[in-house]
């Protein structure tokens, strides 16, 4: 298999961004999006489904956004 080349690496979370590897970072174009990490909530386990499902949306529409700025259209996902 040959070298693959990012074009654009996005990390999320203070640990992906202190913790990814350099390699990818050095590839294209790296941003940084903050989110809170849901494995670190605390909560009864409805509260931390809450919490990680508010993530999941915020990540969605950020990722929504971004694709949109880059001219992008993304592929609507057909159900199964």
């Amino acid at each position: 298999m040959g070298k693959i080349i990012f074009a654009h690496t996005i990390t999320v979370c203070g640990d992906a961004k202190e913790n990814c590897p350099a390699v990818f970072l050095n590839m294209g174009r790296h941003e940084h999006w903050t989110f809170e990490d849901p494995a670190k909530f605390q909560g009864s386990e409805a509260e931390k489904l809450e919490f990680a499902r508010q993530v999941r949306d915020q990540i969605d529409q950020h990722v929504l956004q971004w694709l949109e700025e880059q001219d992008i259209q993304p592929a609507l996902l057909k159900p199964n």
